[in-house]
């Protein structure tokens, strides 16, 4: 059965549920289990939608269908062998998913302000403008990036600290790299500390980089 936004959805599942579900799309690949943990989140959509983006003049169903692409992705990529919280997780995906959908609408729609309210959340309003700012870096940062990226992967996995390790694994992500915030949410913390174990770590990779091109300079 289709849902859609302004229909009786399925009641969410309990934790057991949850990972009893993931264990058997994850080790068995069950369609049935990837269909049972896309409806018994739906709710989870539908709220994300009421709170974060009522004031919104796009269409609900639209948002609704948007937000389900983020939920499969999140679905396909949590990694329910680690000790991230479930629901956060598929919960920022579905947001970004909007976000993204919202900002591409707005692009081609060159009658509307820079400044249309796109976002909302309890205390804050995110412009369009400011999506924009918030999301992009400068080119030079984006090619080193890519040209590194490969090595910077290698590196990370050498943290010994576990929660470091996914972490930074989870900031440097090659679809959906998260913001500290985001993280912070993921693990109970506060930002302040997420971004301790980042400044500590990223001066970790830069000393791995720079001794791996002087052994590289060597060699030549």
């Amino acid at each position: 059965m289709l849902y859609g936004y302004y229909d009786e959805l399925p009641k969410t599942l309990s934790d057991a549920e949850i990972k009893y579900l993931l264990k058997l799309y994850k080790e068995e690949d069950s369609k049935e289990a990837f269909e049972e943990l896309i409806v018994h989140n739906l709710l989870l959509i539908k709220h994300i939608i009421k709170i974060k983006f009522f004031n919104s003049r796009y269409d609900r169903e639209d948002l609704f269908s948007v937000g389900i692409i983020g939920l499969m992705r999140a679905i396909k990529k949590y990694d329910y062998l680690r000790d991230t919280n479930f629901s956060l997780y598929i919960g920022i995906s579905i947001e970004r998913e909007i976000i993204k959908y919202l900002k591409k609408e707005i692009k081609h729609q060159t009658n509307l302000s820079l400044n249309e309210l796109v976002y909302q959340d309890s205390k804050n309003e995110v412009t369009f403008e400011e999506n924009i700012k918030d999301l992009s870096e400068t080119l030079e940062e984006e090619i080193l990036n890519k040209e590194v990226l490969e090595l910077i992967y290698k590196i990370i996995l050498e943290i010994p600290n576990k929660k470091e390790r996914e972490i930074m694994l989870l900031y440097f992500d090659k679809d959906n790299p998260l913001k500290q915030r985001d993280i912070a949410k993921m693990y109970g913390f506060v930002q302040s500390k997420v971004c301790r174990i980042i400044i500590k770590n990223l001066r970790y990779i830069k000393r791995r980089l720079y001794d791996i091109e002087n052994k590289t300079m060597l060699k030549k």
